[in-house]
C-alpha cells in the first residue's frame, strides 16, 4: 500500500537450492507476521527498494540474529542480480544480515555489481506494475533515497507450491518516448556564474572570492545527474 492505498500483490519464487539458510530465515520471518506493516525505508529508482526493517530507518535488526551470507557462487548464473530479484540487505560484514531485503528495480551496474557480494535468494514472477508503483515513489533526504511516501507491505505471507506467474514479462517496462532516445548523456556543461566577467575584467579575485566559487561549482557537480533515464 502507497499512503494508505493498495497497490496490488507481488509474487515471488524463492531458490532454496542456492541459499537455504536465507530462504528459512525470510520465510520464518514472513510466518510470524513480522513484516506485516513494515515501511519500504530506502527507494533508489535505478537502483532497488528496500525494507524490512523494525525501526524503519535502516538500523534495525530482527529478534532472530544475523545469518551466514549464502553469496552466488561460480556456476550459479540463475542467481544474478537483475530486475525483480530478492536479496538480503546487510552492513560491512559478509555475515551481518538479519531481516532487511531488497528488490532490484532497474538492470544497471549498481544492480550487477551486487553479484557475489550479497545473497539473492528469489525473483518476482508476478507484480511489475507494483514494484514499479513502489521505485517510482518521490524521494528526499541526505541520500535521495527517503521515500516522501508512505509504502507499506500490508500483508506478506508464505505459499506452499508454484509461484503465480503474471502476463507481464519480469523486466522493467519501457517508457513510451515517442520517437526518442531513452537515455541522454550530458558531455558538456558550460556553467556562468553571476559577475564573473565583471571581476576578470577589473581585478583579481581576493582568497575568499575564490573559494566561494570553488565551493559553488563543486555544489552544481555533486548535484548533477550526468547520465537521465527519461
Amino acid at each position: 500500500a502507497i499512503d494508505g492505498e493498495e497497490a496490488g500483490t507481488m509474487s515471488f519464487e524463492l531458490w532454496p537450492q542456492y541459499a537455504p539458510g536465507t530462504v528459512r530465515n525470510f520465510l520464518r520471518y514472513a510466518d510470524e507476521g513480522f513484516y506485516d506493516g513494515l515501511a519500504h525505508h530506502r527507494i533508489l529508482r535505478e537502483f532497488m527498494v528496500q525494507g524490512g526493517d523494525p525501526k524503519g530507518d535502516g538500523s534495525g535488526d530482527g529478534p532472530h540474529g544475523n545469518i551466514v551470507g549464502e553469496f552466488q557462487k561460480p556456476g550459479e548464473e540463475a542467481r544474478k542480480h537483475a530486475y525483480g530479484v530478492l536479496s538480503m540487505a546487510r552492513g560491512n560484514s559478509p555475515n551481518s544480515a538479519s531481516c532487511q531485503f531488497f528488490i532490484c528495480c532497474a538492470e544497471s551496474p549498481d544492480v550487477w555489481n551486487l553479484d557475489g557480494s550479497y545473497a539473492s535468494f528469489g525473483k518476482m514472477t508476478k507484480g511489475v506494475d507494483v514494484l514499479e508503483a513502489m521505485a517510482s515513489v518521490p524521494v528526499g533526504g541526505p541520500r535521495r533515497s527517503s521515500p516522501m511516501r508512505k509504502v507499506v507491505m500490508s500483508k506478506v505471507e508464505v505459499k506452499e507450491g508454484t509461484a503465480p506467474k503474471g502476463d507481464q514479462p519480469i523486466e522493467r517496462p519501457s517508457p513510451d518516448l515517442k520517437g526518442e532516445p531513452e537515455f541522454v548523456t550530458v558531455q558538456h556543461i558550460l556553467i556562468s556564474f553571476d559577475g564573473a566577467q565583471r571581476n576578470v575584467a577589473k581585478k583579481p579575485r581576493t582568497a575568499a572570492e575564490a573559494d566561494a566559487l570553488v565551493k559553488d561549482l563543486i555544489f552544481l557537480l555533486v548535484h548533477m545527474t550526468w547520465s537521465v533515464r527519461l
